[in-house]
């Protein structure tokens, strides 16, 4: 039995990204890590890997607030300490 593959479906099939170059989505001490561009959209480490050859990006480490979205992939990206919460006063 013969699998028919048409060569149009074939050239629009996506590409596997390369896991050995990308982005580190925590640092040492499991700290989150944020990737912005230069408009402020947040990216996730697999979509800023792709992103940084089409705009400048900066990172840091996410470290509390309400989650961010990647605005790819729109994958939730959680802080490392969680969200704030009220004032201790």
């Amino acid at each position: 039995m013969h699998t028919k593959f048409s060569l149009r479906a074939v050239k629009r099939a996506p590409t596997p990204k390369p896991l050995y170059w990308q982005l580190p989505q925590y640092v040492d001490g499991g700290y989150t890590v944020l990737y912005i561009d230069s408009i402020g959209d947040c990216f996730c480490a697999a979509c800023a890997t792709w992103e940084r050859f089409k705009t400048e990006i900066t990172s840091g480490p996410f470290w509390e607030g309400d989650p961010e979205y990647c605005a790819n992939c729109n994958r939730e990206i959680e802080s490392s300490y969680g969200p704030v919460e009220g004032d201790a006063s």
